[in-house]
């Protein structure tokens, strides 16, 4: 059976056989079956994907481009902290050492960058690079005045 592929470029229309292309792809391992992985490796990124699904959810949420989403930024690292706190306390130590390691490193290095709490201050900190530590000041306005968090401002204030 012959499948007519196009390609849209200039106009011009290529065709070829879909079965030529899998006889010659067929022979050729892929790079994940020259890993070999173990149903150990397998487990392992399964907590690696366990332990970055809140960061995933947290950028998709603020990809948004039908809406201003600065408000957001709170809310997100907030959340953030609180599923990498709990991803800690889930994570035991001597049956899943590496990781119990990366977690801590993780929890570690957003802390590092976003503080210990997440609270509206008034001064605006610099860290390694000159890079702002902690949430800005900008965006706990712009919480205060969207109507989608406005509700949260509370749970922020010190």
């Amino acid at each position: 059976m012959v499948v007519n592929l196009y390609i849209n470029r200039k106009g011009h229309k290529a065709r070829g056989s879909v079965e030529a292309y899998v006889s010659r792809c067929a022979n050729q391992p892929t790079l994940l079956e020259a890993f070999e992985l173990t149903d150990d490796d397998f487990d392992g990124l399964r907590a690696i994907l366990h332990v970055l699904k809140p960061l995933s959810l947290a950028q998709m949420a603020l990809e948004g481009d039908q809406y201003v989403n600065i408000s957001l930024v709170p809310l997100a690292v907030h959340h953030l902290r609180m599923e990498l706190e709990a991803c800690q306390v889930i994570a035991d130590p001597d049956t899943k050492a590496d990781l119990s390691i990366l977690i801590d490193r993780t929890l570690e290095d957003f802390n590092s960058r976003w503080r210990y709490a997440c609270y509206y201050m008034s001064i605006t900190t610099r860290g390694g690079r000159n890079r702002q530590v902690g949430i800005s000041t900008y965006h706990f306005w712009a919480m205060l005045l969207d109507a989608r968090t406005k509700k949260y401002c509370k749970g922020f204030s010190t």
